[in-house]
């Protein structure tokens, strides 16, 4: 715990509590330990007068000096040269489109051009315009991958143990769905977002290659020159 004088108490999507305390930063508790999260980890300041979940996760803690964006990983600092008009907020709200708003009224993450432009196709809000775009394009790039291996995988099923395999691997395929979707739905509830999908990235990454380099290790029993180490004799 950061300090014996607490401030507030709130909770976030994870469901971590985030105590605040006076002049003394914030501490997350998991269940089973305190984190600190202070002006030495990159917060305004310690002197800490609220704090906001909003609705795409990120937590917002308003300081004597600006306000800190907290996205679970990195903090971000706003004052003054953020257009915030003063570095002391002292209030922060949300309304019902993701805006944030100071205690005056006043905008702190106003829509740019690209969200007004992405808002002709979905809903958007202000700030999530890059964001979106990226995530398309991670999608996009993940269903051709996918279109393009799937041919070459069933063929090599077809070639290697004809179309009984090929039921076979289908239905082996859905028994181990169903252990691996709460896996994810588990690991989604503990790790940071940008994390969790470097991580599963990864891990289909290493899978794709070994895949590929599987059947030189299975007939040679060593290092094969398709997967670029030179063979064995």
């Amino acid at each position: 715990m950061a300090g014996n004088s607490i401030w507030s108490i709130r909770e976030d999507e994870r469901g971590y509590l985030w105590f605040i305390t006076r002049f003394e930063g914030a501490s997350r508790y998991d269940g089973s330990r305190f984190q600190t999260l202070d002006a030495l980890h990159g917060l305004a300041s310690d002197n800490i007068y609220s704090i906001l979940a909003d609705k795409r996760g990120n937590l917002w803690f308003d300081t004597d000096r600006g306000v800190s964006k907290y996205d679970g990983e990195c903090v971000r600092n706003l004052g003054v040269a953020e257009e915030l008009g003063s570095n002391s907020v002292a209030g922060i709200a949300e309304d019902s489109e993701g805006n944030l708003l100071s205690q005056e009224g006043q905008p702190m993450n106003s829509p740019s051009r690209l969200d007004h432009l992405l808002r002709v196709f979905a809903q958007v809000r202000a700030g999530e315009g890059t964001d979106a775009l990226l995530l398309a394009l991670n999608v996009f790039l993940l269903l051709t991958a996918y279109y393009l291996i799937k041919p070459v995988r069933e063929a090599l099923i077809l070639a290697g143990g004809g179309a009984e395999i090929k039921s076979y691997a289908a239905a082996g395929q859905g028994l181990l769905l169903l252990g691996a979707v709460p896996l994810y739905s588990w690991l989604a509830g503990r790790l940071p977002r940008r994390r969790l999908i470097a991580s599963v990235t990864l891990f289909f990454a290493v899978c794709l290659g070994g895949s590929t380099c599987w059947p030189a290790w299975r007939s040679r029993w060593g290092w094969s020159s398709t997967c670029g180490w030179g063979s064995s004799t």
